[in-house]
């Protein structure tokens, strides 16, 4: 039966990409003019038979001895003229591939949008050194920053398909490349497609190999995630406008075999890659664009390389764009070695079964690159006599943190405008914290604009840099280049900007820089990884998990933190040391030892006295802690000053007689009359009877109304202990016994002791948590809001993380809520949460607590909106150096990232569509200066307000009992000292709740105090002089906060800006 062979197809054999339309490939008119038009037309019907035909049994030995003896015929050929001299005609370049984010191929485990690859890049000639012949232009492309391995090497030549279909032709085409022009002359015409391809990859004289289209003529099978296997090819063509140059004119095509240069072109022999450069220069880069064909498996001639697939049927896809942005020195871009066989999973030759199989050009393309590739390296490069050389002084600074050296070798690659240099080992001994100073020689490269910097592990050693100095002696010029950051096992390589290095993505000097952006984000994104509700950390309780709380990162244990969210170990021995502190130093471990039980209230008195060193705000509250006066006092200023709201109407079913408040409201009024005016508030606790507690142990769902009396003090007047449907729920007053009244005021406030310590403390450090894991993944280092939030934010994870891990550890001991009862209290608030929460104006005025003529005496909200505006004026101030209207903030795809991931992974909710209120894009100044001010004032004044007066008001366990150990009384007049008692934390209760408030409220040494930013964050003038300002704002708060202090009778002093951590401390 006879075979049918397709015929080249002229709809596709037109003008090559990008060429001018008048351009024509003559070939086989200038073939028929040669062999007549009857030989002509019988060797175009045969030209591809024998790949047709079907192999035999001996098929595959002679493909496996033939591919030897060719490898060994080209290996000869390209050590010829081995020992000659000659000046660099090839030129390197290193930059990044980024990935279309709108891949049109399927999904597969290697092409992912917006992927992000170093990349190396060499354009060189085929056959000759000289740039102004007739020759074939490659260009290899290998997806990393190496001279060899990497996860894909691509290898492209002009020309639409390689001078042969098979390895029978290669052979053919090595033995007419010996018998030198005559030889050639003779093959280009033995097949039509001979000359054909000749004419479309050759080039003379062209003007730049970035004018040029590249095709990768090798077929791969690419097989996807869904197991479906196509053919692809790939190619690369120029991202600017510009016409291929040096295509053969008619006269040309018609000496094809004549490769040597005209006479009349007075070129150097590398001008291409002088151009070259100049390319990069001029644009900062030469870009590129990856394509990819798609073609079905099933059909034969798919496999034969001279056989165009139809670009209409099987259109080219981006795939990628290539930047090339720096230029590599000569003496290293011949020893890079690109191999086809460094390639992805995805990506397979098929099998060849014959040297005639169109499958079998694979390997032909393999040898003739290989030995093309083996001429490169072996010959002698002369170093250009007009190339200036420079010394170069490299002083690394290693930080001071424990265990911050390495035994790794650091190497660093210096980055110009242009042109970058080779890369330098510095050091193969142990780096120890301090200076180590290198001297470096290397090709001048002008301006630094970056360093890359390099770890090589000889074994696992961690590695933290605080800056680098690099001195140009010839130049005499100094950078800094900061890092302050650590590498890793994950974190083996990072470039460096020179100081100041803080910019918009948009405004972006550099190419370079803006696509050093995309890889640092990409690896920051697979370091900080969202968590699912696959991968939620699961509690030491069976069957809670964090579902439908703030979206969070994907680990469960500090050490598996990128290094730089972790919290140090130094931080940690530190927390651990005050708590134990608070047993030794206090001598609790002794008080917990005790068998005999408290038998009055005061014992806890004499306790804290005997035990405790006192401040003068302990020392108020144990004086004064029944009186109706100091409890709306701590409901105003004490340890969770947040909860209260003004009451525009009674809960449901809570029913006060009027009776039973006669005496209680001076003013004269009926409570509804009270409400009215705005003079009732309210603090409550609900949940609390439906969440997990300890055997033994009680909490109520307290309800608790406050009158705002004629002489501004704040007073509880009604208290409900538990949230029921029965109207008839007992009330209790002031108008009961003492004794009752007490006892209902102690239960409000072990509700509010569980309050402050999950919801309140915990749940601040949860909302920050997602914020601080987006800003990894979504800013780069040098965008000035990461800059801004960073230091705020540096804890934020690895505290979560903590939480998570050891919550209950300690808490158990002394805490009415379960381990698990406290994941399910937060899960019931987060429900309810919006992101206005943490806008301190916004939430005061929801609360109804903003105005002091309504509700005076109220430090807390004073001194926090005091707090809030000076943040918010360093804020504007910050934001305007750099984003100059609201457009710059809506073109801004980082900030719109950041946004977008906040709203979209960080505060979601898994098993309902709840809205918690956080945009999914902003477009101006004034909503980016809300957020950045809320997040600062949460991480800060809001962090400090909950958590560091826990010593002051949690010690005296009758204040504030972390737990009861009875149940609340179900009728008035049976409550007694003792039953109170009774009622209050035990002996080894109180211990640990005195310890956990001790190691909470310390603050410590050398302590990052509020408006103290990094010597690294901000380096600029007008940065700095914002900085100095807002240090000089707080200053003035402070003193204001300090002379309102001393009309006090307990001064307020947890605002005090010396007294605010720069980020939240354990």
């Amino acid at each position: 039966m006879e075979t049918t062979i397709p015929a080249p197809h002229e709809g596709y054999f037109g003008p090559p990409y990008g060429s001018h339309e008048q351009w024509q490939n003559r070939a086989y008119n200038i073939v028929e003019e040669h062999l007549g038009k009857e030989d002509f037309e019988r060797r175009l019907a045969k030209q591809f038979q024998d790949g047709y035909n079907t192999p035999t049994w001996l098929s595959g030995l002679k493909l496996s001895w033939k591919s030897t003896k060719i490898r060994n015929l080209f290996g000869l050929d390209s050590i010829k003229g081995n020992g000659s001299f000659t000046y660099h005609s090839s030129v390197g370049g290193a930059g990044f591939a980024v990935l279309s984010e709108n891949l049109n191929i399927p999904e597969n485990d290697f092409f992912k949008p917006g992927k992000v690859f170093p990349i190396r890049m060499r354009h060189a000639n085929l056959f000759t050194d000289d740039d102004a012949s007739c020759d074939f232009r490659l260009a290899s492309l290998k997806f990393a920053d190496e001279d060899g391995g990497g996860p894909l090497d691509l290898i492209f030549s002009t020309g639409r398909m390689p001078l042969f279909y098979n390895l029978a032709e290669l052979e053919k085409l090595d033995g007419a490349l010996g018998k030198q022009e005559d030889g050639f002359r003779k093959w280009l015409f033995e097949r039509p497609i001979n000359y054909w391809a000749a004419v479309d990859g050759m080039r003379r004289a062209p003007t730049s190999y970035s004018s040029q289209v590249y095709y990768n003529h090798f077929t791969y099978h690419m097989t996807f995630s869904d197991e479906s296997t196509e053919l692809v090819r790939f190619r690369l063509v120029p991202a600017a406008d510009v016409s291929e140059s040096g295509l053969l004119n008619e006269q040309q095509q018609k000496q094809a075999w004549v490769r040597e240069r005209h006479s009349d072109i007075g070129n150097r022999e590398s001008y291409l890659s002088e151009e070259y450069e100049s390319q990069v220069e001029k644009h900062g880069a030469v870009r590129w664009i990856l394509q990819v064909q798609l073609h079905d498996v099933t059909e034969l001639s798919g496999y034969n390389p001279c056989e165009l697939w139809d670009p209409v049927t099987h259109p080219w896809r981006n795939v990628a764009d290539v930047f090339v942005t720096g230029i590599l020195p000569a003496q290293f871009t011949d020893k890079m070695d690109f191999n086809i066989d460094n390639r992805p999973d995805i990506l397979s030759f098929p099998e060849a079964k014959s040297v005639f199989d169109f499958k079998s050009a694979n390997k032909a393309l393999q040898i003739m690159y290989e030995c093309h590739q083996t001429r490169m390296q072996r010959r002698q490069v002369l170093q250009d006599p007009e190339e200036k050389v420079s010394s170069y002084v490299i002083t690394l600074e290693s930080g001071q943190q424990s265990r911050s050296g390495t035994l790794s070798s650091v190497q660093v690659t210096l980055q110009g405008k242009t042109r970058r240099t080779g890369r330098h080992t510095l050091s193969n001994v142990y780096l120890t914290s301090g200076l180590h100073v290198h001297l470096v020689k290397d090709r001048s490269i002008g301006n630094l604009i970056a360093i890359q910097v390099d770890i090589r592990h000889r074994l696992s050693s961690d590695w933290y840099l605080n800056r680098l100095l690099v001195t140009c002696l010839e130049r005499n010029e100094t950078y800094v280049f900061p890092c302050f950051a650590w590498f890793t096992d994950d974190n083996k390589t990072m470039v460096l900007r020179p100081d100041p290095a803080v910019s918009l993505p948009q405004m972006e000097q550099y190419t370079k820089l803006a696509v050093v952006r995309k890889w640092e984000l990409q690896k920051k994104k697979e370091q900080y990884r969202w968590a699912d509700s696959k991968t939620v950390v699961k509690t030491q309780v069976e069957g809670h998990n964090e579902d439908n709380l703030p979206g969070r990162i994907a680990v469960k244990e500090m050490k598996h933190l990128p290094r730089d969210a972790q919290i140090p170990e130094e931080r940690i021995k530190h927390f651990w040391h005050n708590l134990n502190a608070g047993f030794l130093n206090l001598q609790l471990g002794r008080l917990a030892s005790l068998i005999s039980e408290w038998k009055h209230t005061d014992d806890f008195k004499t306790m804290v006295n005997r035990l405790l060193e006192k401040t003068d705000t302990m020392d108020y509250v144990m004086e004064h802690w029944t009186e109706d006066k100091e409890f709306g006092r701590q409901m105003l200023d004490g340890t969770y000053p947040t909860l209260i709201r003004r009451l525009a109407s009674l809960p449901p079913n809570f029913v006060v007689p009027d009776d039973a408040l006669v005496g209680v409201l001076d003013r004269g009024r009926t409570l509804g009359e009270e409400i009215q005016e705005g003079t009732i508030f309210m603090v409550e606790y609900p949940d609390l009877q439906t969440v997990l507690r300890y055997p033994d142990r009680y909490v109520a769902e307290a309800t608790c109304l406050l009158y705002v009396r004629s002489d501004g003090a704040l007073v509880p007047i009604a208290i409900r202990l538990q949230q029921s449907s029965d109207s008839h729920e007992l009330i209790w007053t002031p108008n009961d016994s003492p004794m009752d009244w007490l006892c209902a005021k102690i239960w409000v406030k072990c509700a509010h002791y569980q309050y402050h310590q999950i919801v309140g403390r915990m749940m601040c450090r949860l909302m920050l948590e997602p914020i601080a894991v987006a800003l990894n993944r979504c800013l780069s280092v040098a965008h000035p809001v990461y800059q801004l939030l960073q230091s705020h934010l540096k804890t934020a994870i690895g505290i979560n993380v903590m939480d998570r891990q050891v919550f209950g550890a300690g808490y158990n001991e002394f805490l009415a809520i379960a381990d698990g009862g406290h994941i399910a209290l937060l899960k019931k608030t987060y429900k309810k949460f919006t992101f206005k929460i943490l806008n301190l104006p916004l939430d005061l005025e929801t609360r109804g607590v903003d105005d002091p003529a309504v509700l005076p005496n109220y430090h807390y909200r004073d001194d926090a909106l005091a707090l809030w505006q000076v943040i918010r004026q360093f804020v504007e101030k910050m934001i305007s150096l750099f984003y100059h209207c609201d457009s710059d903030v809506a073109g801004d795809e980082e900030i719109q990232a950041w946004i977008d991931e906040c709203h979209s992974k960080g505060f979601l909710n898994w098993e309902e569509n709840i809205d918690h209120g956080f945009p999914d894009k902003i477009s101006s100044l004034e909503e980016l200066s809300e957020i950045l001010t809320s997040v600062i004032f949460t991480a800060t004044g809001q962090y400090a307000a909950l958590n560091y007066s826990q010593y002051d008001y949690n010690t005296f366990a009758p204040n504030m009992p972390s737990t009861m150990n009875r149940p609340p009384p179900k009728e008035k007049g049976v409550v007694t000292m003792k039953s109170i008692v009774e009622m209050l934390p035990t002996r080894r209760q109180t211990a640990f709740s005195i310890a956990v408030a001790y190691a909470m409220s310390r603050h410590e040494g050398g302590e990052v105090l509020l408006g103290n930013y990094p010597e690294y964050s901000f380096t600029e003038p007008g940065p700095r002089k914002a900085v100095d300002n807002f240090q000089g704002d707080l200053k003035k708060l402070s003193s204001a906060i300090h002379v309102r202090n001393r009309k006090l009778a307990v001064p307020y002093r947890t605002l005090l800006p010396e007294k605010i951590p720069h980020f939240i401390a354990i």
